[in-house]
């Protein structure tokens, strides 16, 4: 035979001699296969709830209400940090809520009387505003007498009328000379062991603006 022919020129043939090496036994290489791809592991059934648990989960919810959407929102963590605060209540809301609690407290105290720390706590909120006034008696002129009997018949007819804070003005006894504050003198002592006494749960000088210490503010109690 005679010998094979070289190919000519600069080509690139990697199969040459492959048929020579077929022929004395030489085994091809073997081809280059492509990585496995990795399988994921099989996921494992859900087990089911007992009924155990069924009925925990039952007990732990009852009684809870979800959210309404607007709530979801309102409640969600914003992404840019947290959101607004709420406004303020306005302030005619804040004093009604004053009120409403100084009631409560007025009522629970009409219950629970001779407490010192309950008259002290009362007549501070008295003073500070709690209480609206409904009505005012001006003793300015009046004699001790005329002042005790138009006290009386104040105090009586607030109650009757369901009032709660009455506004009694005195005056600071400037005029009064030696015998000093009459009608102030006069007024404390009706509250504290007159004939209206009974009905009063507590009282304080009025502040500035409804007449300082020329006023009596008095909380009332409930007529019976």
């Amino acid at each position: 035979m005679g010998s094979r022919k070289k190919p000519s020129g600069g080509f690139h043939t990697p199969f040459t001699g492959l048929g020579d090496a077929l022929r004395r036994g030489a085994r091809p290489p073997a081809p280059v296969s492509a990585p496995a791809k990795a399988v994921p592991p099989a996921r494992t059934p859900a087990k089911p709830a007992t009924d155990d648990e069924a009925k925990t989960f039952e007990q732990a919810m009852r009684g809870v209400t979800p959210l309404s959407e607007a709530d979801r929102r309102r409640r969600a963590p914003s992404l840019d940090g947290p959101g607004p605060k709420a406004p303020p209540p306005p302030a005619h809301a804040a004093r009604a809520a004053r009120r409403d609690d100084a009631d409560a407290e007025a009522e629970l105290a009409d219950m629970v009387t001779g407490s010192v720390a309950a008259d002290r706590r009362l007549a501070r909120r008295l003073r500070a505003g709690d209480y609206p006034i409904e009505a005012e008696l001006d003793l300015h002129g009046k004699t001790r007498d005329e002042a005790e009997r138009a006290l009386d018949a104040f105090i009586a007819a607030s109650q009757a009328a369901g009032r709660r804070c009455v506004l009694v003005i005195h005056g600071r006894g400037l005029n009064s000379g030696s015998a000093g504050p009459v009608l102030g003198e006069t007024v404390q002592h009706q509250l504290a062991a007159g004939r209206c006494a009974r009905a009063v749960l507590t009282s304080a000088h009025a502040p500035p603006q409804a007449g300082g210490d020329g006023a009596t503010l008095i909380l009332l109690r409930k007529k019976r």
